[in-house]
Order: C-alpha cells, then structure tokens, then sequence
C-alpha cells in the first residue's frame, strides 16, 4: 500500500505504469482511502475512489471480506461505506444478501445500511446505479483549496 500511496504523490495515480485495475488488490484501495481519511488527503481519497469504481466495472462481485475492514475504520458518513453499499445493492437483491452465510461475512451496521439503500429503491426514493463511473463524484470528498 506504501508504494501505491509513494507512487501517487509523484505522479497522482494510483496505478503503477503497466498496472490495470485488475492488477490492484480491492484492500490497497481501500488502505488508501482510510490513509488519506486519517492525514487528511481529500485527493488520494478521491483518486482511491476512481480506483474502486473502475475496479468495481471490470470484476463480476464485490468481495465481502472488506466490509468489516471498511466498518471498523471508516465514520458513519463515509463516501467510502456509502460507496460499498452502493456496490453491493447494484449487484445483488435481497435474497442474495439476508442469507446465513452472508450474514455471518457482514457487519450489522452495513445490512443496517443496505436495508435501508434497498427500502429507499423500494418506495423511489432513490434509484439503483447502473454505471458508478457516471456518479463517481457523488462519492468524492470535497478538496478545498
């Protein structure tokens, strides 16, 4: 994660030359994140964010492992657990998601979160996100400058 995160301070990209999305582990991006959450980064958050949304377009499943990952270190607003929750209600329904197995993988607080993503769909309060790549800068931390 150090060398990514050295890497972009020099050239404000997180992937190396020769790297494709592919080639990143979900938890380097995450790590970012959380790092340019607790020195006060806004763009290596926001260049973490790009980096999961288009790893998010190439790979068929969020994996779930992060979640906990994410929960224990990020606050309740966090574009970064918004973001997850986004993710995870595009790709799966209910019945996907409330199943023992799952439920053991999870925090309470994400299927808090994704209860109420999938309850605000429900009544058109909000729509499901086809494309993150159209929406990224909802998930943007504001730069100031």
């Amino acid at each position: 994660m150090l060398t990514h995160f050295q890497y972009w301070l020099y050239s404000k990209t997180i992937l190396m030359t020769d790297q494709s999305e592919n080639d990143i582990d979900w938890r380097i991006l995450i790590d970012l994140f959380i790092l340019g959450e607790a020195r006060g980064i806004p763009d290596l958050q926001n260049a973490a964010i790009d980096g999961l949304i288009d790893k998010q377009a190439t790979e068929e499943n969020t994996p779930l492992e992060q979640i906990s990952h994410i929960y224990d270190n990020m606050t309740d607003d966090s574009p970064l657990r918004q973001l997850y929750v986004g993710f995870t209600h595009t790709e799966a329904g209910p019945d996907g998601w409330f199943s023992a197995e799952q439920y053991e993988t999870c925090t309470k607080r994400f299927y808090f979160d994704l209860s109420v993503a999938l309850c605000q769909t429900t009544f058109g309060l909000n729509k499901k996100v086809v494309n993150f790549k159209t929406v990224r800068s909802d998930y943007y931390v504001p730069v100031s400058d």
